[in-house]
């Protein structure tokens, strides 16, 4: 498998065919839910994994975004976890902003930070990046854990930041300088 290795893992890129992979990986965390803006009423099929496979796909191709799969090295056919990176501001910024996931079965074992870290160094690299910001709710304390275990300073609070469940909600700013880790 290509992609980006860690001591524990592998972060890949997918297409259209592994739809169904994404989609179970989705099933099984609804409670992604809590943190993310509102999905499509579509979001939950098979079709539309596989438009969202393409169209990230494309995305990637016109470097304006990134999506990584994460798997374990020891089990490289189970989806535990993704890490995006969009809004490439490159012109005076060269700055994007990372979003990640992790499945809850794959919690609190240290994936997240490992896979935050391994997808930023990448993105710094190959993308001529200077800056990744994130955004996190401040109830959501496990992604503020992952951010600081990665790295990551506090910048402040964004008020009223996302549409989440029909609610204006606040999100803390957090960024990661290339010159942090490399």
């Amino acid at each position: 498998m290509e992609g980006i290795y860690t001591p524990r893992l592998i972060l890949t890129t997918l297409d259209e065919n592994a739809a169904g992979d994404v989609l179970d990986f989705y099933l099984e965390n609804p409670e992604f839910e809590d943190f993310e803006p509102q999905r499509p009423y579509n979001f939950y099929t098979y079709e539309q994994m596989a438009k969202t496979l393409k169209y990230e796909k494309d995305v990637m191709k016109r470097s304006l975004g990134m999506r990584y799969w994460i798997f374990e090295q020891e089990s490289p056919y189970k989806i535990i976890g993704t890490v995006s990176f969009q809004n490439f501001l490159i012109s005076v910024y060269h700055s994007c902003q990372i979003g990640y996931k992790i499945h809850k079965d794959y919690q609190k074992m240290g994936y997240a930070t490992e896979a935050v870290r391994a997808a930023c160094e990448e993105i710094f690299e190959e993308f001529d990046i200077h800056r990744i910001e994130a955004l996190t709710m401040p109830v959501n304390e496990p992604s503020k854990k992952v951010l600081k275990k990665a790295g990551f300073l506090y910048e402040g609070l964004a008020r009223e930041k996302a549409l989440i469940k029909n609610v204006w909600e606040d999100h803390e700013v957090y960024s990661l300088i290339k010159s942090d880790i490399l």
